[in-house]
């Protein structure tokens, strides 16, 4: 079976910890990222991105109010405090970002510990740029390439949402119950 490895620090255990991803964990996310358009990733406990579906990055219309109106660490904050919260609550957070997009988190178990988190998002569940946001890009730059990239995004209504939704819960889980991301301590904590 072929195992993805990555390496990262998780500060709350200052030690180091190796991430093993089956092979299926891959499958999993290429296949949702290449049916639905939606980007697929999963963060380490700390926030690093560690493996994206299919490699897809950011959506262009995320990447333009990150890069170019400077919103990158108003969408990190957001997707760490939503990571937190999913983390409190123990199960799926939905949500809708400053720039009108929908993203969903949901933890990653190993055992009965959290040791990272899954994210799907960046599309679409309204049909219109947020006034403020398209004002400031069109006073800024003098075009409409914003809303352009916006409309780009994949757009799902609420049926569709809610079926996404629940099989992003089942798959997650599925990951979860059959140990797909599991952790190795490189530096175990002596007693």
């Amino acid at each position: 079976m072929q195992k993805l490895l990555f390496y990262t620090i998780i500060p709350c255990m200052k030690q180091s910890v190796e991430f093993i991803f089956e092979k299926e964990v891959q499958e999993i996310f290429r296949h949702f990222t290449r049916l639905f358009g939606i980007r697929i990733v999963f963060f380490s406990y700390d926030g690093q991105e560690l493996s994206a579906g299919d490699r897809r990055p950011m959506c262009r219309y995320c990447t333009m109010l990150r890069k170019k109106l400077g919103y990158d660490e108003t969408c990190r904050q957001l997707d760490r405090h939503k990571q937190q919260e999913s983390a409190e609550q123990g199960g799926l957070i939905c949500y809708q970002c400053h720039g009108g997009m929908t993203e969903a988190v949901m933890p990653v178990y190993n055992i009965d510990r959290i040791i990272g988190f899954v994210t799907i998002g960046q599309f679409r569940t309204r049909n219109n740029l947020g006034a403020a946001l398209k004002k400031r890009w069109e006073t800024r730059f003098g075009n409409n390439q914003l809303e352009k990239a916006f409309f780009k995004a994949p757009y799902y209504d609420k049926k569709a949402f809610d079926d996404i939704l629940g099989l992003f819960s089942i798959l997650v889980q599925f990951i979860v119950s059959h140990r797909l991301i599991a952790i190795r301590s490189q530096n175990p904590v002596k007693t």
